[in-house]
């Protein structure tokens, strides 16, 4: 221990050891320590002063030696004491913290799973919606389909009805029947429908009551035709 105290002198003059570190009773001892030192190496001349100086110094050390054993004992009791201390801070510390990240470990899968829900809500309520707008696409484009299948026959019947109504217009027909100033009965030469009779004599259109009448195929003038006189009429015939 003594060697111990020397050295630690040593380093103090050398300036390796900062003396401000040590408490001031060990710097007061040091110190002491030092003097001692130098006035004994002051006045080693002789073997015999020598082996005195050596003595004193041995005792000297000696003496301090218990003494900085305690500080030093000291010393290390309150660095251990700090230690565990941080230790016992940083571990409530780090239980805090652990606890912290659990519970944000909680709330985030929280969230995480009301957003999938929300995501899976989402996706389902979208399949449907878009499996109904589906059908009704398809329901249009059946009732499209069938509207432009009805036109096709709509227009295929209006186009035969009017190839019909054309075919069957017919003009300048003569109507058979006696001219000799006596005979008023005049025959059309085919079935017709009825409103579209018009009459003709010598090019002078007659009106219906009032000049003639009919039944059935059959025209009765109202005055006879004379010989040479002309009969005709315009009609849409109605075949059976």
């Amino acid at each position: 221990m003594a060697r111990t105290l020397l050295n630690a002198v040593k380093q103090i003059r050398a300036g390796t050891i900062d003396s401000s570190l040590l408490s001031t009773e060990l710097q007061n001892q040091l110190s002491t320590l030092d003097t001692d030192l130098q006035g004994i190496l002051d006045v080693m001349s002789t073997d015999s002063g020598r082996i005195a100086a050596f003595s004193a110094l041995t005792a000297a050390f000696e003496g301090a030696d218990s003494t900085l054993q305690g500080a030093l004992n000291a010393a290390i009791d309150s660095w251990n004491s700090d230690i565990a201390t941080e230790q016992t801070a940083r571990s409530n510390a780090d239980a805090a913290l652990q606890t912290l990240i659990e519970a944000l470990t909680t709330q985030v899968n929280a969230i995480d799973a009301a957003y999938k829900a929300a995501d899976n809500t989402e996706a389902s309520a979208r399949a449907a919606a878009d499996a109904t707008l589906q059908a009704s696409i398809d329901d249009l484009s059946n009732t499209v389909t069938q509207l432009q299948a009805n036109l096709t026959t709509e227009i295929a019947r209006a186009q035969a009805a009017e190839a019909a109504l054309v075919s069957n217009q017919k003009h300048n027909i003569v109507l058979t029947g006696a001219l000799d100033g006596v005979n008023t009965d005049f025959t059309v030469p085919e079935p017709f429908h009825a409103h579209t009779l018009e009459v003709f004599y010598n090019g002078q259109a007659l009106l219906p009551t009032d000049d003639y009448t009919v039944t059935a195929q059959v025209v009765t003038m109202v005055s006879a035709p004379d010989a040479g006189d002309k009969v005709w009429a315009n009609y849409h015939a109605n075949p059976a």
